[in-house]
């Protein structure tokens, strides 16, 4: 399928850029995105499960140019402090910085405060 076949049809493979910036934390191997649909495509666990982070889930929708949403959950912190989920909206072509900012949350090592 060609990138204008993907374009008529409205369902969009992740470019392989997003694809690599997402490596092992994928939900599906080659996710398909719905046109303009915010999609789950991959999961970060808190790492440590005792640790300060806490679990993200990054959304993708494709127009076809990728969008991204980052949600960091509710969790609690190494010392039991319940912390708030936020959020962080990305425009197109930041697969590699989401992956990034992520992998940070997830580990503790990026925070936000409303």
């Amino acid at each position: 399928m060609t990138i204008m076949d993907e374009i008529f049809s409205g369902k969009y493979h992740l470019s392989p850029s997003t694809l690599e910036a997402f490596e092992g934390y994928l939900v599906e191997e080659n996710p398909i995105l719905e046109h303009a649909k915010k999609t789950l495509i991959a999961k970060y666990p808190k790492s440590p499960p005792d640790g300060d982070g806490r679990p993200v889930e990054v959304y993708c929708s494709s127009w076809p140019a990728e969008f991204f949403e980052i949600k960091a959950l509710k969790a609690q912190n190494s010392v039991g402090d319940s912390k708030k989920a936020f959020k962080i909206t990305f425009g197109s072509g930041m697969s590699e910085l989401v992956g990034e900012i992520s992998k940070a949350i997830a580990e503790g090592m990026l925070s936000a405060k409303s």
